[in-house]
Formats: C-alpha cells, structure tokens, sequence
C-alpha cells in the first residue's frame, strides 16, 4: 500500500477538517490509518484525535 503524507496545519479549517478527512478516508475503506502521514504540531494532532474526535486509529504523526 502506498504511504501519503498530510499537511494537517494548512487551510482554512485546519487542523480539525484535515484530520476529518482523513478519518473519513479510513472509514470507508480508501486508505489505512498507519499508511496516512498527518504533518504537523504533533502535540496539537494527537490531542485532536484523542480527545476532539475520539479517533482511536494509529494513524503516524511527523512532528513539524
């Protein structure tokens, strides 16, 4: 499966639409969660996904 890095930090809604389409993405069945990329303040990502979005998906996060 090929591997896609994510500028998670730029547009107009981001993180939080970045992040969306990801997750959506993985649901339905386009992409797998490890082979996503989110680019950007890790810290601000993670806690994202934990706590906004209650996305427990391993999706790998590049510190930026």
């Amino acid at each position: 499966m090929t591997r896609i890095a994510i500028d998670a930090m730029g547009g107009d809604n981001a993180p939080r639409a970045i992040v969306e389409g990801a997750i959506q993405a993985v649901e339905r069945g386009d992409m797998q969660a490890p082979d996503i990329v989110l680019i950007g303040m890790h810290d601000d990502l993670r806690s994202m996904l934990r706590d906004k979005l209650d996305c427990k998906l391993p999706f790998t996060i590049q510190n930026a």
